[in-house]
């Protein structure tokens, strides 16, 4: 899928961090992703500073592997989460669809 990911407000921001700041965010987003309250916000900004940090840099900061590592799991889960509630969503919208012309509406 080519589908690109829309921009996010942070990534004018991510752009301009030098090395230091950008793993230090990056261990945020791994603690940050250990919640689902702050799960969305540890996504978006991931999803920030994989949009605008070239590969080849990100690869070369300290301490990025384990980073990954912490961050993969997480991730997973909470994307099968958010499969599932979708996946219920289309439920309810079937049921209620079918009430509704049991009700002749």
């Amino acid at each position: 899928d080519d589908e690109t990911p829309p921009a996010s407000p942070f990534d004018g921001l991510v752009a301009s961090w030098d090395d230091e700041r950008l793993a230090a965010c990056l261990a945020f987003v791994r603690e940050w992703n250990t919640n689902a309250r702050r799960a969305g916000v540890a996504q978006a900004l991931l999803s920030s500073i994989l949009r605008s940090i070239p590969f080849e840099r990100l690869k070369q900061l300290p301490g990025v592997a384990s980073l990954v590592d912490g961050l993969l799991p997480y991730t997973e889960r909470h994307f099968l989460r958010i499969d599932k509630l979708a996946e219920a969503s289309f439920v309810i919208d079937y049921t209620l669809t079918e009430i509704n012309e049991l009700e002749g509406r």
